[in-house]
Formats: C-alpha cells, structure tokens, sequence
C-alpha cells in the first residue's frame, strides 16, 4: 500500500521526453492473518461489475503497461448481468484525447452474450492493448458451456473462442486459440451449451424457418406453427 503523505522526490528522465516521474510516499506494509508470504490477500468484486486487470508488478512508468493486455474479469449479480466500462488509449499524450483518438467501450453481459457498446465514435481504429481472456466468476451455472464466439464489428463473421471451465475456481474463461481478442474489432460474444441453448455460432443453425416453408394461416385467432433450421 501506497503512503501519499508526503511527496519524496521529482524525477524528470531527460532520456526520454515523455515521462516525469514522482514519487508520492512511501510502499507500507499492512499487517494480515496470512501465514505464507506467497499467498494473497482476497479481494472482492462487487455483484453485477465488470473490471479491468492488467498484469503488471508495480509499474513506475506509463510505458510499463504500454504493451501488455488486459484481462476482463466479471461478477454477475443474482440476474445473471454484468457490466462495465474499458478505457483504452496509447499511453503518451494529451492529444488523443483531444481530438478522439482512444477507445471507450461498455460491456454488459447477459443472456449469455457479451454485448459492446460504442461509447467513443470518433476512434477510427484501435490504440489500446488487446484483450487476453475474460474472465467470469461464480460460473458453477455455465459449468457445461461447450460453444463460444465472436461477431466481428464491421460484419457478423463469427470467430471461435475457447470457453475453459475451472471447477475449482468456479470461473469460465474465454480465450482466443493464437492470438488475444481485439475490443476495436469486436461487435459481441455469444456463448452457451448445445444441448440447451441455441447456438449462434453455427450460422445455419441460428436461423429458422416454418416447416418446409409453409406459411401460417393468420386468418384464424389462434394458429400452430413448427419451426425448423437448416
């Protein structure tokens, strides 16, 4: 834990012109009950938030987190809904703030969908680091999700994701099989069980029709019609 009761010193790096590093008290050390000095203090997340990690071991300088991913980990409430924002930008200056050059998402899980909202529309392309997995928590009921992908921003071209079940964390984790998934590119995620949901990453099976085409008779209060895909 950081002390920001006193300011210990200024450091501007002449070597690099984009940094000017303070530091703002000292690292303190707070007394627990853990035992082994390589266990963890738990956290928590609040039911119903999504947030943002990023893994990166007390970073001194904006460039220390420049390039590495973020990870989404998600606690949904007793509804089964998640939500949150992501921020994202290249780190260096002012500039692109100004003049709209980050990318600012909200994400809100439901109905096993991951949904993206646009909230900056003056990014023309991303800037930010990618994302390596996301994470949801207490999944015990999405222990069986076996299907997972990913509608593209500019198009519906789905992309498969790796849904892992953890069944000693409790967590569902969806990854992207050689690469990390990118927030800009993306429009939603869908994900679920074959046996249950309707899977709507198998594009032709997303789709339904009435039983060989047949149109209802609508003239009647009531009518019964069969559904099918191809």
């Amino acid at each position: 834990m950081h002390d920001y009761s006193k300011i210990i010193s200024i450091k501007c790096p002449d070597s690099d012109g984009f940094e000017c590093m303070g530091t703002y008290g000292e690292w303190v050390k707070l007394t627990t009950d853990v035992k082994d000095e390589n266990d963890m203090i738990k956290t928590h997340l609040v039911p119903g938030s999504i947030a943002v990690i990023q893994p990166v071991e007390k970073p001194n300088l904006t460039t220390d987190v420049l390039d590495k991913s973020v990870t989404l980990v998600a606690n949904r409430d007793y509804k089964g809904v998640a939500e949150g924002k992501l921020f994202l930008d290249d780190g260096y200056s002012l500039s692109t703030l100004e003049n709209g050059e980050y990318e600012y998402y909200n994400f809100l899980i439901s109905a096993n969908s991951i949904k993206k909202q646009v909230l900056n529309e003056r990014a023309e392309k991303a800037v930010g680091p990618k994302i390596t997995e996301i994470v949801l928590t207490n999944a015990e009921d999405l222990a069986t999700v076996n299907f997972a992908c990913m509608a593209a921003m500019d198009s519906y071209t789905l992309t498969t994701l790796k849904p892992t079940y953890n069944k000693d964390k409790k967590t569902l984790t969806f990854t992207l099989d050689g690469g990390e998934i990118d927030p800009f590119a993306m429009r939603d995620i869908y994900y679920g069980d074959d046996s249950k949901d309707l899977n709507m990453c198998q594009a032709d099976g997303a789709f339904y029709h009435a039983k060989d085409f047949k149109a209802p008779d609508l003239t009647k209060n009531t009518v019964d019609v069969t559904l099918q895909s191809d």
